[in-house]
């Protein structure tokens, strides 16, 4: 645990390790994807949501279309 020689350690008081950490937080009610939940606690405010894509070559799109019959 003190092996990165920081001299302070940040951390939400959950799953027993907040007795490991020199700064707690305490994790908020509403449920929140855990990278937002971590930008919360740096003080961060989370960019726009950007929803994931599926990036397909046109010979996949090909190919599932062949599969589905469409």
């Amino acid at each position: 645990m003190w092996l990165s020689g920081s001299k302070r350690r940040y951390g939400y008081r959950s799953q027993m390790r907040s007795i490991f950490l020199t700064d707690v937080f305490y994790l908020l009610e509403s449920k929140i994807h855990r990278s937002d939940k971590y930008l919360n606690m740096l003080g961060g405010k989370s960019p726009d949501k950007v929803l994931p894509k599926i990036h397909l070559s046109k010979k996949e799109v090909l190919w599932a279309q062949a599969e589905i019959v469409i």
